[in-house]
């Protein structure tokens, strides 16, 4: 088999998630926060280990602002209604995944007014694109569809020139592309562990730089604070309501060992995305959509007028390779790339994947477009 369908999730984990999981289930380690007792203390400083190098690894504020949870999708879903209120502004682009859409549009019927910025070629972020009400900047750090990135830079300084909360999606680009999060001061940046990272499904979370007024979006237990009827709002504890999935969170731990070790990973990516653009360019009948530079390792293309599902359907059936081909939950992108009726190719790389078989892959896409589904 040949996995091409990272940007989903990463196949393939290092040794030390799965040594750390075990570690997690031996019977040595109880509910963090819980209790003075041994097993609760022993993982609330494993938990604590894990924010601190989260932070030192890709330039935090504070270890007690890295906010651990189930995933981005869900960091997403706590962090917007948290903070967007009815009559503000949200700026955000037409690259969105439904994670950032769909609780946008749930706020929209509340009252909240939202713009998309079109990720066109050359400058736009100006104060044209300002409202008096505008108070968020919430973008993707990179396409799920075609891998574009945003100039992360860029936006923060804009949103910090025009006192706007900057929120990023990050799922796309944490582990694959550099952030520069410590030259940043002002961001909610909010993370898979699944993706760049090759840590368990069920793990992600936000790091947070700077001050903001947060409300409780869900509550429950703490471990804290017991008699107080709503749920406190310090730091990790407002976004963290209830026991942390730490079993999970010990194998991102694992994976986040091993992600530090690997050596030039961010040239490692951009070396398999440039070949495989440069060589998906000479196949004849072939539509690549995006930038074709620097970006995050994942490309869609399409071939001639064929259906994606039934190209992608054929590349598993026939050869076994796994890429994802149709929608990819980010539905203005496809209107903006007008691939909406047949959806996209969707190719999506990481460390595990060598040279050798992107040119298979390669060989068989031209195959494909001179001579047809056989």
């Amino acid at each position: 088999m040949i996995y091409l369908d990272n940007g989903a999730t990463s196949l393939w984990k290092p040794k030390e998630v799965e040594e750390e999981i075990l570690d997690a289930l031996s019977g040595n380690y109880g509910n963090p926060g819980r209790g003075m007792n041994g097993p609760s203390l022993k993982t609330l400083r494993k938990i604590l280990t894990l924010r601190t190098e989260i932070q030192k690894t890709f330039g935090g504020e504070s270890s007690q602002k890295i906010i651990l949870n189930p995933g981005i999708t869900w960091s997403l879903n706590l962090v917007l209604p948290s903070l967007i209120q009815p009559g503000d502004h949200v700026l955000t682009t037409v690259l969105e995944h439904n994670s950032v859409l769909r609780p946008l549009y749930a706020l929209e019927e509340k009252g909240v007014e939202i713009s998309f910025l079109p990720m066109k070629p050359g400058p736009f972020l100006d104060e044209n694109i300002l409202q008096k009400n505008t108070k968020y900047l919430v973008v993707t750090a990179a396409s799920n569809v075609t891998g574009d990135p945003i100039d992360l830079l860029a936006f923060h300084d804009f949103a910090k020139e025009h006192n706007l909360i900057f929120i990023v999606d990050g799922a796309q680009a944490l582990g694959t592309i550099p952030q520069e999060l410590e030259n940043m001061d002002q961001v909610i940046y909010c993370f898979t562990g699944h993706k760049g990272l090759h840590g368990p499904t069920g793990t992600g979370g936000m790091i947070i730089k700077g001050e903001y007024d947060f409300s409780p979006v869900f509550s429950g237990g703490t471990g804290y604070q017991s008699f107080q009827k709503s749920q406190p709002l310090e730091l990790p504890g407002l976004f963290e309501p209830g026991t942390l999935p730490f079993h999970s969170l010990f194998g991102l731990y694992g994976a986040l060992k091993a992600w530090k070790k690997e050596e030039n990973i961010f040239y490692h990516l951009q070396e398999l995305r440039r070949i495989f653009i440069q060589e998906l360019e000479k196949i004849p009948g072939v539509t690549i959509y995006g930038q074709k530079k620097f970006g995050a390792p994942v490309i869609s293309c399409n071939i001639k007028d064929y259906p994606s599902s039934v190209i992608g359907d054929y590349l598993w059936h026939t050869y076994e390779i796994a890429i994802r081909s149709g929608s990819h939950c980010a539905p203005m992108t496809h209107k903006y790339l007008n691939t909406m009726d047949k959806g996209t190719l969707r190719f999506s790389f990481s460390v595990h994947n060598t040279k050798e078989e992107l040119f298979q892959v390669l060989e068989i896409l031209e195959d494909i477009s001179k001579r047809g589904i056989r």
